[in-house]
């Protein structure tokens, strides 16, 4: 069975590829949210996912002559976005690494968070709580999360943008999932 997203992207992609800058607008609507969703929550960011979503789409611009339907075109993309990612979490690796520690007396406490209300606060309470777990895991692990449960890539397509195997795309989720039931409190069923 053919994929129609592949085959429409593939044809995008060509006419990109001859000078149509309507199907390069076409892509760039296309792939934008999703994009700027997985990069926010691999970042942790919105920002910085807003940046580096802009980043992405310059670098496939400039690539976008040399590609070839080796991969889905989303793979290659997610390929782009999640390199660039990796270098701005290195980034800010080596910004706190640097960063000198404040004297308490500078610090401010921390402000308790409003007794919710409403549904809607709780909801927001609970996504706050998944997105502090996914920053607990470490880059590759938040890695194949988001791109396997909130992206909907297969376990084939992320070995592609990660550059593993599928064997270890599928250990990375295992633990991963395990690491974010305990980090939210869920207990394991029994198996």
């Amino acid at each position: 069975m053919s994929d129609p997203t592949r085959s429409e992207d593939l044809a995008l992609v060509r006419r990109v590829q001859r000078g149509d800058a309507a199907a390069l607008d076409l892509l760039v609507e296309r792939y934008h949210g999703p994009l700027s969703q997985f990069l926010e929550r691999l970042l942790g960011d919105a920002e910085t996912a807003r940046e580096v979503t802009q980043e992405t789409f310059l670098r496939m611009m400039g690539a976008v002559a040399r590609y070839q339907p080796r991969a889905k075109f989303s793979t290659w993309l997610y390929t782009i976005a999640t390199n660039l990612a990796r270098d701005e979490l290195r980034r800010r690796q080596t910004r706190a690494s640097r960063a000198t520690e404040l004297d308490d007396a500078d610090r401010e406490p921390l402000a308790e968070p409003p007794t919710p209300l409403a549904e809607a606060a709780l909801a927001q309470l609970e996504r706050d709580d998944i997105r502090r777990a996914l920053r607990s895991l470490s880059a590759d692990h938040r890695e194949a999360v988001v791109l396997h449960y909130y992206q909907g890539l297969s376990y084939k397509e992320i070995a592609s943008v990660c550059g593993c195997t599928v064997g270890t795309v599928g250990s990375r989720i295992h633990y991963a999932v395990r690491h974010l039931r305990r980090h939210l409190g869920v207990q394991e069923q029994a198996e």
